[in-house]
């Protein structure tokens, strides 16, 4: 028997625009982790991931979407989530759809708060927050309608860049940039430009097109009899998050490697003047990160992210591997964006004056280039192995 289309939407479509396109789709919220192995054991086979959970959740991981399509599904990814999945699982197999994806996969977006918003907890989910991505489409857009000057376009973006993703709306963006807009006329036009709109609607035609032209699609069997398992329950683990390592150095390191990354840097904004001086606070401040980490039920993901990275770089080092010009370059904006600033010039011209808070950043600058070597080889030799196989 085929089943509909799974399609895990939110903010992006209203539930009509979805059942206008696919009418027997079979809605679901923004997607987290372990929906994917949930819904295929319940074997349906096609899915389209527009929207997801961020930040206070957990993400759907690339390694779910891998095992869901080895599994013999069909995965479309756009808009939100599903385009910042699509840009990294497409190799597995992921269909990836719309410009968003296609500026993700291309490296020229790299930070998950290019699609993140806030969202209204009641009923119809209205997004509160403008994401990032929709601001530079619709600045390209004003400037091409004369709507908005070329330098006030550079204005407002260097404005929306830096900001809390929760706090971005039209009205506050051109209010800090210095926009006049009385009537409102300015705000109405870039509001009316919704990229990851346009983008979920492309990935529903796409699935509407496959569909018709392959029924069989909607009825894929399983091709393993075991069920899923989540990797937080399948990996060995040790007893806390701190495993065999000595508590006090594990605890310096990782959080300089979470405040250096830009994703815990708003701590540091919450502390005042600690930027000035975090090398007399640094202790102050790792404190006060580690207990936010283990109140937030974050601190094994920080703890496990760090040890990925570190791993990484002892490869590049013992298979005397070097970071190319483009792997530093990637990492910079990698680092840059996660911090709010569109590129590393930017970057150091805010932090640079902070001794030790720009050492750490730099220094971790030089570690994720060689991250992305060993990244890089991996990729290359898992192509050549599939190649291999057929």
């Amino acid at each position: 028997m085929s089943l509909p289309p799974v399609v895990y939407c939110g903010p992006s479509l209203r539930p009509e625009e979805v059942r206008a396109i696919l009418p027997s789709a079979y809605l679901q919220p923004p997607i987290a982790r372990g929906d994917l192995y949930r819904d295929r054991m319940l074997r349906f086979s096609l899915f389209v991931v527009l929207d997801g959970v961020f930040f206070q959740h957990q993400a759907v991981s690339p390694r779910e979407v891998v095992e869901v399509l080895d599994d013999g599904a069909v995965v479309i990814g756009a808009s939100s989530m599903g385009a910042l999945r699509a840009a990294e699982c497409w190799p597995a197999g992921m269909h990836g759809v719309g410009i968003i994806y296609r500026l993700f996969r291309a490296g020229r977006l790299l930070s998950d708060d290019e699609v993140a918003v806030i969202v209204d907890p009641d009923p119809p989910h209205r997004a509160l927050s403008v994401p990032l991505v929709n601001v530079r489409y619709a600045l390209s857009k004003a400037v091409r309608a004369r709507v908005i000057s070329r330098a006030e376009a550079r204005d407002v973006l260097g404005v929306a860049a830096p900001m809390f993703y929760a706090d971005r709306t039209w009205p506050r963006i051109l209010r800090a940039a210095g926009l006049r807009d009385e009537d409102g006329t300015r705000a109405r036009f870039l509001g009316d430009r919704d990229l990851k709109r346009d983008d979920a609607l492309r990935a529903l035609r796409r699935a509407a097109a496959m569909l018709a032209a392959d029924p069989t699609i909607g009825m894929r069997p399983r091709l393993r009899a075991r069920p899923f398992v989540l990797s937080e329950e399948s990996r060995e683990r040790p007893h806390d998050a701190l495993g065999c390592d000595e508590p006090r150095a594990l605890k310096r390191e990782v959080c300089r490697h979470a405040i250096a990354s830009g994703r815990h840097t708003r701590l540091l904004v919450d502390l005042g003047e600690a930027r000035e001086s975090l090398g007399e606070r640094e202790d102050e401040v790792i404190e006060a990160l580690w207990a936010t980490l283990q109140a937030d039920d974050r601190l094994d993901e920080a703890v496990y992210r760090w040890r990925v990275h570190r791993a990484a770089v002892a490869e590049a080092r013992a298979r005397g591997w070097t970071a190319g010009v483009l792997h530093r370059f990637v990492a910079e904006r990698e680092i840059a964006h996660a911090h709010g600033f569109p590129g590393w010039p930017a970057l150091q011209a805010a932090l640079g004056r902070y001794a030790a808070l720009w050492s750490w950043v730099a220094a971790l600058r030089d570690d994720l280039a060689l991250a992305k070597r060993v990244k890089e080889a991996l990729f290359q030799e898992g192509l050549a192995f599939r190649g291999r196989t057929g």
